[in-house]
């Protein structure tokens, strides 16, 4: 790493799963809870509906995956 490099948290945070009758993950962004996700799709309207309109979900400089990848979801 850079050692000018700063260390940034991504904007979106993808929390681990909620094993519920239907497994869901809550979504963080900008460190405010905007919901529950039932798939990766809902991590982008979530996003988008923020301001986030090319969230790219496979850019860790921009999601942080908690308690799994974004194929985990139950």
């Amino acid at each position: 790493m850079d050692p000018g490099a700063r260390l940034v948290t991504p904007s979106v945070i993808v929390w681990d799963v909620h094993h519920a009758d239907r497994p869901f993950r809550r979504v963080w962004i900008n460190k405010v809870n905007v919901g529950k996700a039932y798939s990766v799709a809902d991590v982008v309207e979530f996003a988008r509906r923020a301001g986030f309109d090319d969230l790219d979900t496979a850019d860790e400089s921009q999601v942080s995956w908690r308690g799994g990848g974004s194929e985990e979801w139950g």
